[in-house]
């Protein structure tokens, strides 16, 4: 296997995923900001708490939860909510853009040592978002662990092989 093509690939793609992340992950969060702006209009309100559709939605959740919230503090949550997953995508963007960096570094034989930290951290996120997942996202899940793994894999040996290079620098 040649690990510095895989670990090319992944970086790559890394990078492509890193940046659909930031422009989803802002646009979620801009679209999050104006649900919950929208929750402060009385006309928008007005309609949706006059579908019947959603008040009986609102009297079912309020019944099963215990609650007594309105239609505006339901909006309200679901723009914050959305908001919330909006930053969160962002800021894993930013970091999927890093990991694939130090991947290209790896590559280029400029240290493969950050590229191993940061695919040992990824792998650890994706494995605990893969079991709190609560099974929505199985596949997904397994796919991101695997892909993970496969860089750490790759990094790693990247590694080892300029520890041995280094070392072989030295016994001469």
């Amino acid at each position: 296997m040649d690990f510095r093509k895989t670990l090319k690939v992944l970086a790559v793609l890394s990078i492509i995923g890193g940046v659909l992340g930031i422009i989803f992950g802002g646009l979620a969060a801009l679209g999050g900001g104006a649900v919950t702006a929208m929750s402060g209009n009385e006309e928008v309100m007005s309609q949706i708490s006059g579908d019947e559709e959603v008040a009986q939605s609102i009297a079912d959740f309020n019944a099963q939860a215990g609650t007594d919230l309105t239609a505006e503090q339901g909006v309200a949550g679901a723009g914050i909510l959305i908001v919330i997953v909006g930053i969160l995508s962002f800021i894993s963007g930013i970091f999927e853009i890093l990991m694939g960096i130090f991947g290209l570094k790896a590559v280029n034989g400029k240290g493969a040592g950050p590229a191993f930290v940061i695919g040992i951290i990824t792998l650890v996120f994706n494995v605990i978002s893969l079991v709190a997942g609560g099974g929505s996202n199985i596949i997904g899940g397994l796919i991101s662990v695997a892909l993970a793994g496969l860089y750490v894999y790759c990094a790693k040996s990247i590694k080892d092989e300029e520890a041995a290079a280094s070392s072989d620098t030295f016994t001469e």
